[in-house]
């Protein structure tokens, strides 16, 4: 497991480590189901700060549209926040944010360049 999670009442935080696992993400994201209420959960943030290198997943939306697809009958406002540097993980998040201007996902999605950002972000829309 590349990935620690600490939650904080309505916000989780998942940090990969800086060796990046193949299915980390799609790991961390079944974790919280199983393991934290996402049902009062407001914001998860994604902190890929110590992600150097990052081969772009094939069929990243459709896996995320399934990851998804029955999360959202416990939560239907949450949003997912991204913190990288990494210029394939940014283009990816890009990617995702782009895809779901239609609102194809239903949750949202944002891109930050740092954590302090992004949890300040998340205090200000309590």
């Amino acid at each position: 497991m590349g990935f620690k999670i600490e939650s904080k009442r309505n916000l989780i935080i998942v940090t990969f480590s800086n060796v990046y696992v193949k299915g980390d993400i799609m790991n961390s994201f079944i974790y919280i189901t199983e393991n934290y209420s996402i049902k009062n959960t407001k914001h998860i943030i994604f902190d890929y700060s110590n992600i150097e290198n990052f081969p772009i997943p094939k069929n990243y939306i459709e896996t995320l549209k399934t990851l998804t697809k029955f999360s959202i009958s416990w939560n239907k406002n949450m949003i997912l926040l991204s913190v990288a540097q990494n210029k394939n993980i940014r283009n990816m998040i890009n990617g995702i944010i782009e895809y779901n201007k239609g609102k194809d996902l239903l949750w949202d999605y944002l891109l930050f360049d740092n954590i302090k950002d992004a949890e300040l972000w998340c205090i200000e829309h309590k």
